[in-house]
């Protein structure tokens, strides 16, 4: 056999290995091609770029749904303003990115979507950094008016029923900036708390804010807020002097913290606390009080709230603890009343040494079925625990949750994700706690538009639900 004849079956090895790869890889191509095919079918292209990059490019300032109507002396085209347009562009961006639509409608392929985005990108979200607000701050008409808030009152009905608001922050400007925008009226009057152990860029950012409103002011004392210690009542009351010095026509005071977000639009707010007939919506459990909270001698012990061995005085007036949330909706009589009384001031005395007494406090003052001696103005007569409450949709994930979180839990409430969007959707209290940018920024977002939707829309209130709620329509004698 010849040497050419012997390198015949190699020549013909190599060939069928060449063609075997040529083949493999033109499967591979094809494959490949399905695949991304199908994402551009399943997912929007402008999000199929996110996914799978880990980069989104920022709104451009031309695009439409972000040109502003300036007045004249305004030239929002100067590059001074860059800074606002580009932080006013990345609040609209996962609205777009995402049909948030089909959030609420809990469509499965969108909520797969969403889901696998926050996946890939988790602990990467980050908020607005501090330090360039004051540079964003410099034009406040400008940044009033490139970030679209509300400068007009509303329907008469709405400028004829000013509220109060309190809200308390300890970090993420963009939080609190954006939830200002979306409750911030002229005739509104607003105290913001800065936790006195925020970060100096914080509080910077946060005063430059409140000094581009007239009707807004810092809290007169910044408390370091302490979990569960009366440091985070205090806070409120601190606002609560603040607001009376600031303005005398407030009808109702609600208080927020930073990430909470409305759920209601202005003018359904003033509706629905029209409707209470200067009834406080406080809310009231005495089933559900906790008796180990105010049993012993709480103190603040290495950063935490720690019970000792003393045993707690009896609450003074012989009052009836009676369980609550920290967040209601006040009217100014009762402001008024709790600030000027005695009672309510002993009562936050003997509460200092409490656990939580801010989910205490309010409840038992507003509770007159069991004190029936305070005589507290806008209280409840009637059986706590068949009162109601309005205010805001906090998902306590106890054992038994009436509804599942599908966000995280932290200290016992849902941390928001958009799967949870359709069942916040159908509540119908002002508010929901809570967001957090930094966890699931497509959440917020999609809240944010729906109240921004709503607002435009005029969309009509179901005002017979509040109307019927059981403390409204309560009587003495009634059952």
């Amino acid at each position: 056999m010849s040497q050419e004849d012997s390198m015949t079956p190699v020549r013909l090895n190599i060939y069928n290995v060449n063609r075997l790869l040529t083949l493999v890889l033109l499967i591979l191509t094809i494959g490949t091609a399905i695949y991304i095919l199908k994402l551009c079918y399943t997912y929007e292209l402008s999000s199929l770029r996110i996914a799978l990059t880990g980069r989104s490019n920022q709104c451009s300032d031309q695009d439409d749904s972000t040109k502003i109507n300036s007045p004249p002396t305004i030239l929002l085209s100067d590059t001074k303003y860059k800074s606002v347009k580009h932080y006013h562009s990345r609040t609209l961006q996962f609205s777009k990115e995402f049909h948030c639509g089909k959030l609420f409608e809990a469509d499965e392929m969108e909520q797969e979507r969403a889901m696998l985005f926050t996946k890939l990108h988790q602990n990467q979200f980050q908020t607005l950094a501090e330090s360039i607000v004051p540079s964003m701050l410099s034009d406040c008409p400008a940044f009033k008016e490139i970030r679209g808030y509300r400068l007009d009152s509303g329907q008469q009905e709405e400028e004829e029923f000013p509220l109060a608001y309190i809200i308390l922050v300890h970090r993420d400007f963009e939080h609190l900036e954006r939830l200002l925008r979306a409750l911030y009226r002229p005739q509104h009057t607003f105290c913001i708390h800065v936790d006195a152990k925020a970060s100096e860029h914080l509080k910077k950012a946060v005063s430059l804010l409140v000094g581009c409103f007239k009707n807004m002011a810092l809290a007169s004392e910044a408390h370091t807020i302490i979990y569960a210690h009366i440091s985070r009542l205090a806070a409120d009351i601190t606002c609560m002097k603040d607001l009376l010095e600031l303005d005398s026509k407030w009808k109702y005071v609600i208080n927020y913290a930073a990430t909470e977000f409305p759920l209601r639009t202005n003018l359904e707010t003033v509706k629905i606390l029209k409707s209470l007939n200067g009834k406080n919506d406080i809310h009231e459990s005495y089933k559900a009080r906790i008796k180990d909270r105010f049993k012993s001698e709480y103190s603040v012990i290495n950063g935490k709230m720690t019970a000792s061995k003393v045993t707690m005085a009896p609450p003074p007036y012989n009052l009836t603890i009676t369980k609550g949330q920290a967040y209601n909706s006040f009217t100014r009589e009762f402001v008024e009343w709790v600030l000027t009384e005695q009672i309510p001031r002993d009562f936050f005395t003997w509460s200092e040494k409490t656990y939580s007494p801010d989910e205490h406090y309010w409840g038992t003052l507003n509770n007159l079925y069991h004190n029936q001696f305070l005589n507290t103005p806008g209280g409840f007569q009637g059986e706590p625990d068949k009162k109601g409450y309005i205010t805001k949709f906090i998902s306590w994930q106890y054992r038994n949750a009436r509804h599942k979180c599908q966000g995280q839990i932290i200290h016992s409430i849902c941390v928001f994700s958009s799967l949870d969007l359709p069942t916040i959707m159908v509540q119908m209290h002002l508010a929901a706690n809570k967001f957090d940018l930094t966890y699931d920024p497509i959440a917020y977002a999609c809240i944010e538009e729906l109240h921004t939707n709503k607002t435009l829309a005029n969309v009509p209130l179901n005002r017979a639900f509040y109307k019927n709620l059981h403390f409204v329509k309560y009587t003495v004698g009634h059952k």
